[in-house]
């Protein structure tokens, strides 16, 4: 067989029959016969995270999206998501530290570590994440998880100039339109 469809069958022993040592057997020998193949390195990571062996599931994850040469954001910010509804805060916390070392440059994995650490209540390490993508961004909701995170510093100057510049971006925000009325107004 291919290494595609010892990756199907490997697929298909871990959804449909719940197979999980029968699906790692396949996923492992689609990556013998094509090393690189992202698609088994993920299969591999659900399979640790679903046993609950994080570290490995971070590890297996982070090779897969190293193979696929994309923009890691929507996969880490999922499984981040995933892992906080879960009551996994710590997993959580340790795929989007590793991802913000890995990846440096990325403004969304940055945002999405900042308002996780916002929302564990360290607001300013969560300032400390976000904030070198401040003056270089061109993204709105940078600027107003920024905002978000300042509120919590009680930096009302910050906020200010914060959703000013979220405006000049994109005028059509209403709320934060509001938002910024409220802070000049001192409410």
């Amino acid at each position: 067989m291919t290494e595609g469809a010892w990756n199907n069958l490997g697929t298909w022993q871990m959804r449909a029959r719940g197979d999980a040592a029968s699906a790692r057997r396949s996923f492992e020998k689609a990556l013998e016969l094509a090393p690189g193949y992202p698609a088994p390195m993920f299969n591999l990571a659900v399979l640790a995270r679903d046993r609950g062996d994080f570290a490995s599931a971070e590890s297996w994850l982070f090779r897969a999206l190293a193979a696929l040469k994309t923009d890691p954001t929507p996969a880490v910010s999922g499984w981040a998501r995933d892992y906080e509804k879960a009551g996994r805060a710590s997993a959580a916390r340790s795929l989007l530290s590793r991802a913000a070392r890995e990846y440096p440059q990325s403004e969304g994995i940055a945002r999405e570590r900042a308002l996780h650490l916002q929302r564990a209540g360290d607001c300013r390490a969560a300032a400390a994440a976000l904030s070198p993508f401040e003056s270089k961004t061109s993204n709105a909701q940078t600027l107003n998880d920024l905002a978000l995170i300042e509120t919590c510093l009680a930096d009302r100057a910050a906020v200010e100039r914060l959703l000013a510049r979220s405006l000049e971006i994109d005028p059509n925000q209403p709320a934060v339109a509001q938002a910024l009325e409220r802070v000049r107004r001192g409410d």
